[in-house]
């Protein structure tokens, strides 16, 4: 859960300077604050992952390839 608060007030701070990156640590945020299992850490780090493969292509991509 610390992870989660940490990973939130950084997202704030950085919005403005880096949105790609506030998004991620949004993402982790919610992952680990709302039941920190290692579903949601993993699925955090998919989510993270396929964002920023679509960012680098510059194209939508789905969040599962079937």
């Amino acid at each position: 859960m610390v992870i989660g608060v940490v990973a939130a007030i950084a997202s704030l701070q950085v919005r403005n300077t880096d949105y790609v990156r506030a998004i991620n640590l949004a993402i982790i945020a919610a992952s680990t604050t709302f039941g920190s299992n290692i579903y949601n850490i993993i699925y955090a780090v998919w989510c993270v992952f396929r964002q920023n493969l679509a960012n680098t292509k510059s194209k939508t991509i789905l969040m599962f390839p079937f």
